[in-house]
């Protein structure tokens, strides 16, 4: 699911990752589709959930966002693969 807010305007994402992949489709040009998006959101909806984290103007939810776009620009298309690749990036060390 997708979360917008509507101006008169525009759709404007609200969610951190939204945001930065519509800057990022404005600035390098249409280069994720519908399946990719939505791909990258289940993946990072999850990986919140996996960290407790709530906050969506946490810096740490603005990182994970950036890598899990960048992932999904070098091919990753699995939003389970994603999960386990930003989680095992930033699991604590043992």
């Amino acid at each position: 699911m997708l979360h917008l807010s509507y101006s008169r305007d525009a759709i404007v994402p609200t969610q951190p990752l939204l945001r930065l992949v519509s800057a990022e489709q404005k600035e390098v040009g249409g280069v994720f589709g519908r399946h990719e998006i939505a791909v990258m959101t289940a993946a990072f909806e999850g990986i919140l959930r996996d960290l407790n984290l709530i906050d969506r103007d946490d810096p740490l939810v603005t990182m994970i966002a950036k890598l899990v776009i960048e992932l999904v620009r070098d091919g990753e298309r699995d939003p389970a693969e994603l999960r386990k690749q930003v989680l095992g990036r930033h699991a604590p060390a043992s």
